[in-house]
């Protein structure tokens, strides 16, 4: 699993971007519940992402970003 920091950031604009006066209630929730884990697997990810050369300390400012994101939008 390799990082690309581009790929990332963009993931992270597009869930900043989210605009919850476009959805519906049910649909508001499945965002919610769609992004709400990303975080969690994103830990689960560095440990590999580490292992095939991505920096830890970049990659763990990308999992504090998108653990705040997160939890503006949900």
């Amino acid at each position: 699993m390799t990082f690309v920091k581009i790929e990332a950031m963009r993931a992270i604009e597009k869930i900043r971007h989210l605009d919850p006066a476009v959805y519906t209630d049910s649909e508001k929730m499945e965002v919610a519940l769609l992004i709400w884990d990303l975080p969690i697997l994103t830990l689960w990810w560095r440990d590999r992402c580490v292992d095939m050369g991505t920096d830890k300390s970049e990659f763990e400012a990308y999992a504090r970003e998108l653990q705040s994101v997160v939890e503006e939008k949900t």
